[in-house]
């Protein structure tokens, strides 16, 4: 992959970690995108419950780039199975 698909993805992988912790909207984050004039990537689809087996993925994500509180934070709620 080039510089600017890691870019893409990894702006997904945080865009979903902060709509998954409730941490934005997503019009907060469509809106703060829009002023930016970039467009919204996420690695879920914002208008469902990600299932666990997406949350893991983006867990594996940010374990890759050495992010480890937001694994914990998302592992917390992977933990507490609210995801389908």
């Amino acid at each position: 992959m080039d510089f600017k698909t890691d870019e893409f993805l990894d702006e997904g992988y945080y865009n979903s970690y902060m709509l998954i912790t409730e941490k934005i909207s997503l019009d907060a984050l469509i809106l703060d995108d829009m002023k930016r004039g970039s467009f919204t990537f996420l690695m879920h689809d914002p208008f469902t419950e990600p299932s666990a087996k997406t949350v893991q993925k983006i867990i594996n994500h940010f374990a890759e780039i050495e992010e480890y509180e937001i694994c914990a934070e998302l592992k917390l709620l992977l933990d507490q199975n609210i995801f389908i």
